[in-house]
C-alpha cells in the first residue's frame, strides 16, 4: 500500500512541475548583452565616433574642380563623417566574420554548417581587412 501511495506522490510531483515556471539562464542573456554593448562601443570608438562628436566634421571634402571626395586626403589626423561610416561598416563586417568564425569551431557535429561558416566569416574578415587598408593608402598615399 505505501508503495503505491509513494508512486501516487510521485507522479503528482512530476505533474506539478510541468505546470511550474522556469527560470530562465539569466547569464546567458546578459552576457550575450553584454558582448553586443562592448562591440557596439567599440566600433564607435575605433570609427572615430569621439571625433566626430567633438569637431563635427563635413561629410565630403572638396579636391578641386568640383570634384568631391569622402576621404580627408593627405591627413591621418582629420576625417570626414562618411570616412568614419565606411570604417564603422568595415568593423561591424569584419566582427561578423569573427563571430563566424568562432561559430563554426562549435558545430562539429554538423560539418557542412562549421564549413560554411568558416568560408564566409574568413571572407568577411579578409574582406574587412582589404578595404581598410584599402581605405587608408587612398588617405595616405
Amino acid at each position: 500500500m505505501s508503495r503505491r501511495i509513494s508512486k501516487a506522490l510521485w507522479r503528482m510531483r512530476v505533474a506539478a512541475k510541468r505546470f511550474e515556471p522556469r527560470a530562465a539562464a539569466p547569464f546567458k542573456s546578459i552576457s550575450a548583452l553584454l558582448l553586443v554593448a562592448t562591440v557596439a562601443f567599440s566600433v564607435f570608438a575605433l570609427m572615430g565616433g569621439i571625433y566626430n562628436l567633438l569637431e563635427r566634421p563635413f561629410a565630403m571634402v572638396s579636391i578641386g574642380e568640383g570634384r568631391w571626395s569622402f576621404i580627408y586626403p593627405g591627413s591621418i589626423n582629420a576625417q570626414t563623417l562618411n570616412e568614419s561610416l565606411v570604417a564603422a561598416i568595415l568593423y561591424i563586417l569584419g566582427f561578423a566574420g569573427l563571430y563566424l568564425l568562432h561559430k563554426s569551431t562549435r558545430l562539429v557535429y554538423r560539418p557542412r554548417e562549421a564549413y560554411l561558416n568558416l568560408i564566409v566569416g574568413f571572407s568577411l574578415v579578409l574582406l574587412a581587412v582589404f578595404y581598410s587598408l584599402s581605405l587608408l593608402n587612398q588617405k595616405v598615399g
